[in-house]
């Protein structure tokens, strides 16, 4: 009959999962070249996003995470726009000043910044060199949710703050659990604060990372830090959807294989190394782009003279 469907999972996609990928340094750069010689939008964007092809057009790199490229020639600043998808910006090159909310962002090399959802922003490149930076958002999600909505403009809005938190007066607790039942006057006019930009700069990461860079034996932990919005509580992400980590390998260290639910998109900025994934091996460099599907077992290494540097983003609170 029209409009019902069978619950049981297609043969061709039972138990389908993502192929590991890579996006190359010199792939990457060729892109950043294009788009610098090209036109801006009309909003002053240069912008493309990394393709997998298992997902087709639009896609994203994993079924709820795009990775976009963006750019900007020194001098140039795009128009203020907001959009639904949260963001994660992480700065590959150059220098900036973005807008976002009310609040502004400076931002260099290796410094990372959020773009919460429907909050006006605006980017501008403020140094001698194009501004490179790569964008992880949650738009493939909301596309197939029918709900990736942009708007171009700058309304005025309040500076934003963080959430203070749940109020436990808001709205009837049921005695089974912590749950609650909200009025219809909820529904009409939720009560709403926005998460607040935030921002880690490259210096201060190196300041937390840089005495995890020895070769101290009696360490057996992974030499990362979470970047962390305390305003997405207990989902412990960097947006209320992902979680960006910064960290280290050190020479001759190798990760025991591990797996979990979230997707992991790793950036590498210094160093090279090999990673086993769903039993294959990849090579990869500083400047590679690295995709573990979700459920993947996996480990990296590091085999080289020097100490890797790199992010990994996941989308673990989804």
């Amino acid at each position: 009959m029209d409009g019902f469907a069978d619950h049981g999972v297609p043969a061709e996609q039972a138990g389908h999962r993502l192929a590991p990928r890579i996006w190359r340094r010199a792939d990457i750069d060729k892109l950043v070249a294009s788009l610098l010689d090209g036109a801006a939008d009309a909003g002053g964007r240069r912008t493309s996003a990394l393709d997998n092809p298992e997902l087709g057009v639009g896609g994203g790199v994993a079924p709820g995470v795009d990775v976009g490229v963006n750019v900007l020639r020194p001098g140039e600043v795009t128009t203020p726009h907001r959009h639904t998808s949260s963001v994660v910006n992480l700065v590959v090159r150059g220098e900036g000043t973005s807008h976002i909310g009310g609040r502004e962002v400076r931002w260099g090399p290796g410094d990372v910044f959020t773009t919460p959802c429907w909050l006006p922003h605006s980017h501008a490149a403020t140094g001698s060199e194009p501004a490179v930076r790569l964008s992880f958002s949650d738009a493939p999600l909301l596309r197939r949710q029918g709900i990736l909505l942009a708007e171009e403009g700058d309304p005025e809005v309040a500076p934003s703050s963080s959430p203070a938190g749940w109020d436990p007066e808001v709205g009837v607790r049921v005695p089974e659990s912590d749950g609650r039942l909200l009025g219809y006057q909820h529904l009409l006019k939720p009560v709403w604060s926005p998460i607040a930009p935030q921002h880690w700069s490259s210096a201060s990461l190196h300041e937390a990372l840089d005495p995890m860079d020895n070769d101290d034996p009696a360490y057996h932990g992974r030499r990362v830090f979470m970047l962390h919005d305390p305003a997405t509580g207990r989902a412990q992400g960097t947006v209320a959807g992902f979680v960006m980590f910064c960290g280290v390998i050190v020479p001759g260290e190798v990760h025991p294989p591990h797996r979990h639910t979230s997707v992991a998109i790793n950036y590498y900025t210094a160093g090279s190394g090999w990673s086993i994934a769903d039993g294959e091996r990849y090579e990869w460099e500083a400047g590679d782009v690295q995709l573990t599907p979700a459920w993947a077992a996996h480990g990296h290494a590091n085999q080289g003279g020097g100490t890797v540097w790199g992010y990994t983003l996941q989308d673990t609170a989804l």
